[in-house]
């Protein structure tokens, strides 16, 4: 009898651990692209601050999912340059949509970064000196939360790199 219910146990657990992986296996971030980037609004919060609003068209041939805890830091040439927050963003799945998406970006360092400003208003401006890491949580419907990260992505692949996400 103590045999059959240890046996109950066990099977009712790894029942549970292998429904978990099945529903986390479901969303294939290797497929999901990002398909045009439109900045719709930014508005200066105060001196260090901007709050930005964009349309993100996508293609996701996976389930719908939901992304949170969205945040990261900006590099200018391996020194920190800001740090951002995205409000959580839900994507539909199996086909081509587009969702709003917005967030706040903070200057940590308000000297350089005005002299980075500057340089970029002159012409200075090089994409390449720039990465980005970033972290977020990622949740199927239906299914278990995923955390996400990227470290030292290039500023100018952001949009192509959410491709390899799950590597």
């Amino acid at each position: 009898m103590v045999m059959k219910n240890i046996f109950k146990k066990r099977f009712f657990v790894i029942a549970a651990v292998s429904m978990l992986l099945m529903m986390t296996g479901c969303l294939n971030l290797k497929e999901f692209k990002i398909l045009s980037f439109k900045a719709e609004q930014i508005v200066p919060q105060g001196f260090k601050s901007i709050r930005g609003v964009a349309t993100v068209e996508y293609s996701n041939p996976s389930v719908d999912f939901d992304v949170f805890d969205i945040e990261g830091a900006v590099y200018c040439q391996g020194s920190l340059f800001g740090r951002f927050t995205v409000d959580p963003v839900s994507i539909k799945g199996r086909g081509t949509s587009s969702c709003t998406v917005s967030g706040v970006f903070t200057i940590t360092s308000p000297l350089s970064s005005v002299i980075q400003v500057l340089s970029m208003l002159t012409g200075g401006f090089n994409v390449n000196d720039y990465t980005i890491d970033i972290n977020a949580k990622v949740k199927p419907k239906g299914g278990a939360v995923k955390a996400v990260g990227l470290k030292d992505v290039p500023a100018g692949k952001v949009t192509g790199v959410i491709k390899s996400v799950s590597k």
